[in-house]
């Protein structure tokens, strides 16, 4: 039998409200059993696990914190920390998104906790036409970044592959700009690898 909220009645009979009270009591104990540690094991109220439903975003969520608070919310898969500063229900600038994307051998990016944006590919083709602008998959960078890479394509000792250098001047927010040249200096075709790394 489920929870009763308008059990007992102030006109019912202790006798006939006994089996009421029971099945109450025994309705809070299970719901409160979800993801808490049982009544009387000694670790009362503290979990063993959160359950979070899934919402999605809108005026009245997530909700207002009265300033003293931080929360926790999930919100169409991912898991948000709520810091007290926000103080008016909807999407707040100050959340931060908790956690992180899966790690594969390319990306669109992968923001960490705190904001933290990695964006890497392998493989990446240049072709022998001097300075080579690379587009970053996805959306880029909110702002700029710094990024490193490595030819995917020289070979040790053979003077003519490829040595790959990185335009530092060129970063935006969603391109920079790499050269692909010969150890006598001449442009050449390459493939390079590259991690960047900003916010």
């Amino acid at each position: 039998m489920s929870y009763q909220s308008n059990k007992p009645q102030a006109n019912d009979n202790l006798s006939q409200s006994q089996g009421d009270l029971q099945n109450n009591f025994a309705s809070l104990n299970t719901a409160f059993n979800v993801d808490h540690v049982e009544f009387n094991l000694g670790n009362e109220g503290k979990h063993n696990f959160i359950h979070l439903p899934i919402n999605t975003y809108s005026g009245s969520f997530p909700l207002a914190l009265n300033g003293n608070e931080i929360g926790l919310y999930a919100e169409s898969g991912n898991l948000y920390y709520r810091p007290s500063s926000a103080t008016t229900a909807g999407v707040h600038a100050d959340d931060i998104k908790l956690n992180v994307d899966k790690v594969t051998g390319s990306s669109t990016g992968s923001t960490m906790v705190g904001g933290l944006r990695i964006i890497w590919a392998n493989g990446v083709t240049i072709p022998n036409d001097g300075i080579y602008q690379v587009t970053f998959p996805g959306s880029g960078f909110a702002n700029n970044c710094l990024c490193v890479v490595a030819s995917a394509s020289h070979t040790v000792g053979v003077d003519d592959n490829d040595f790959i250098n990185v335009d530092s001047t060129s970063y935006t927010a969603t391109t920079f700009k790499v050269r692909s040249y010969t150890r006598d200096g001449r442009s050449s075709s390459g493939m390079m690898n590259y991690i960047a790394v900003g916010y």
